[in-house]
């Protein structure tokens, strides 16, 4: 009654009835609020009730002063609608000649009002149950709860994904699979009719020194070609390791004349602004056609892979989807390739690793760090004269020799200083200006492909995952066979 009615003390009550209390009980929500209507509702219609007889009350005592005074006038429903003081004004016009029987009266009044507070009890009770009742049946029919079949969904596709993540956790340390690479590829397979041409068309690129279209079809025509073969290399992003690596890998290759006098174009995923800076940053030569592609419509349409869990990418954020493929989730290969940074492998021929001296170069240049490293480790002896750090855009991998690691091949950790080039004053720092504007493509895959004059496909290859991209080597077998 304190709540709905307002303040209650000296013998009055306030004629208003709370209006936060009255909105409140027609406020709309969810099933919670559907059980405080249902009580408030069941409450203030006896609070109304409560209040009505004590104001009868009243009025019978003012009114029964005078000897005229009936109490059926007086009466909870004939007076009900009056006001305490308008009580007040009929019992000060009543009371000029007549004995007062104050005490009797306000006894038997305030009776009554005590004899009818166990019957608001119990309709408050009752009305509250009401309230109760109709919570539970909002709560049957409320849009905003998820239904058993959603939920058993959820934990179905939560369970899905931890099975795909243990089970390539499982075989972590395996390299990259094997497939076809001939005219017998896999992915050839699977083209429209038409092959590779055929696939492109319709998929526009936009060259990276000026910026103009162009269909992607007719980078590989025969007309654009002569009769030279031409090698087609489809980057993932410009901020991508394997965009990196593969591109300085290719810088060297045309340097060096090892491409045998086929046409190098390279599509990347991105802007043409990252295209551009992509070029500045590893000084590629302009014997280097490259073009960006900002949709990934050339990897979408030659079914390159879409990388780890696509099946999943409503539920499963890009960046999440990158960082499992770096564990090797849809990436086989690469925890193994990533160590290989580190150990070395001695046994690659000099036309594979020639490329790790100058990008050690290229990128000390460029100011990517690490710039200089240590002349000798901690357990050499220094020689005299000798200069404590090494700078690499001078010594690049000579850095390496003499060591006890080897004289050929890859040595320890000298790969994995390229990539730590690449990765923090390359990638991390430009990362803004380099990936793509849709944060999807971060885990789109590349590949490539090497079509002879007629622009028939001799070589197709699908990247695995991250650092496990197309042996350019390769590639270049194949051009130059």
């Amino acid at each position: 009654l304190k709540l709905l009615s307002g303040r209650l003390g000296g013998g009055r009550i306030t004629r208003r009835v709370s209006a936060g209390a009255l909105l409140a009980a027609t406020m709309p929500g969810g099933p919670r609020s559907a059980r405080r209507r249902g009580a408030l509702r069941g409450l203030l219609p006896t609070a109304v009730a409560a209040l009505s007889c004590h104001r009868a009350g009243r009025a019978c005592f003012a009114l029964s002063a005078g000897p005229g005074a009936t109490r059926g006038s007086a009466s909870p429903l004939s007076r009900s609608s009056r006001t305490v003081a308008e009580a007040r004004q009929m019992a000060a016009v009543a009371a000029a000649g007549a004995p007062k029987q104050p005490l009797q009266l306000q006894w038997r009044c305030r009776s009554a009002l005590a004899a009818s507070l166990p019957l608001v009890a119990l309709h408050c009770w009752r009305l509250s149950g009401r309230g109760r009742r109709a919570a539970v049946a909002a709560r049957a029919t409320s849009p905003t709860k998820a239904s058993d079949e959603e939920a058993n969904d959820n934990v179905a596709t939560a369970l899905e994904i931890a099975k795909s993540i243990l089970l390539a956790l499982l075989d972590i340390f395996s390299g990259p699979p094997k497939e076809a690479t001939g005219k017998d590829a896999p992915g050839l397979a699977v083209l429209a009719p038409g092959g590779v041409l055929a696939a492109l068309s319709g998929c526009e690129v936009l060259a990276a020194k000026n910026g103009e279209a162009c269909d992607a079809s007719k980078l590989v025509s025969p007309d654009a070609a002569g009769s030279r073969k031409t090698i087609l290399l489809f980057l993932t992003h410009f901020g991508d390791f394997n965009s990196w690596e593969l591109a300085q890998q290719v810088r060297v290759a045309l340097r060096d004349e090892r491409v045998g006098g086929a046409r190098v174009v390279a599509v990347g995923i991105g802007s043409v602004e990252s295209a551009k800076k992509f070029a500045g940053f590893l000084d590629l030569p302009e014997s280097l056609e490259l073009y960006a592609d900002p949709k990934g419509a050339c990897h979408a349409a030659l079914g390159f892979s879409r990388g780890a869990l696509p099946q999943y990418a409503e539920q499963l954020n890009p960046y999440v989807r990158v960082f499992l493929m770096l564990l090797g989730v849809g990436s086989p290969g690469t925890i193994r390739t990533v160590l290989g940074g580190y150990f070395g492998d001695t046994s690659l021929a000099p036309e594979r690793v020639a490329w790790v001296d100058e990008a050690l170069k290229q990128g000390a240049q460029q100011g990517r760090f690490p710039t200089k490293v240590p002349q000798r480790l901690p357990w050499e002896a220094t020689k005299e004269g000798e200069e404590e750090w090494a700078d690499l855009s001078v010594a690049g991998s000579k850095v390496w020799d003499d060591r006890g690691f080897g004289e050929t091949g890859l040595r320890p950790f000298e790969l994995a200083t390229v990539r730590l080039q690449n990765m923090v004053s390359g990638i991390i720092g430009n990362w803004g200006d380099l990936k793509p504007e849709d944060d999807e493509l971060l885990v789109q895959q590349g590949g490539a492909v090497v079509l002879d004059d007629k622009g028939e496909a001799v070589y197709f290859y699908r990247d695995k995952g991250i650092l496990t991209y197309v042996p350019l080597e390769d590639a270049l077998v194949a051009a130059r066979g």
